[in-house]
């Protein structure tokens, strides 16, 4: 799987100029990240430091960095392929930055879902993509594991124990 980040964060520079966008102008850094998953190798300067706080969890740069690393090879071992989309359904949290670091980092389109559809308004959204995985959270729990594959003919709804035999996921 080809990592989509660069390994070495882009530099933020001071300059400022206009820069025109869909014939819109904007104040931008000349130079800066120019692409979201750049924004990633930032993590590397920051090591120990808080990313997240949830209640007593934290989880720090380094922890993303290492948990991403994990997450997007497990992603890969589930044949997740570069402009494949993913659909993350989950609470705000620790475990969802880090599924949207490791989709961006597989190349793939993360899609934040809502978690509290009901199974045909998923079905109705999975069955819209050509293909797609659910990131889920049953039962209304997050969990950081759960990954089901579904197709365009899958009307069924997503497999909320993602594969995994574990029925809260």
């Amino acid at each position: 799987m080809k990592n989509t980040m660069s390994s070495t964060p882009a530099s933020w520079g001071h300059r400022i100029a206009v820069e025109v966008i869909d014939g819109v102008p904007f104040l931008m850094y000349v130079e800066r990240p120019k692409q979201i998953g750049d924004l990633f190798a930032f993590a590397e300067r920051w090591g120990a430091r808080p990313y997240v706080v949830q209640g007593e969890r934290v989880l720090t740069f380094a922890g993303l960095k290492s948990a991403v690393g994990a997450k997007t090879r497990a992603l890969a071992a589930a044949g997740i392929k570069r402009g494949d989309r993913v659909f993350m359904l989950g609470w705000n949290g620790p475990e969802w930055a880090v599924n949207f670091w490791a989709c961006v980092r597989a190349g793939a389109v993360p899609v934040a879902a809502n978690a509290w559809w009901s199974e045909g308004e998923l079905a109705d959204a999975l069955g819209a993509e050509a293909r797609a995985y659910a990131r889920g959270s049953a039962g209304r729990r997050q969990d950081a594991d759960c990954l089901a594959p579904r197709t365009v003919g899958d009307r069924a709804g997503p497999d909320r124990r993602g594969g995994r035999g574990d029925p809260g996921c």
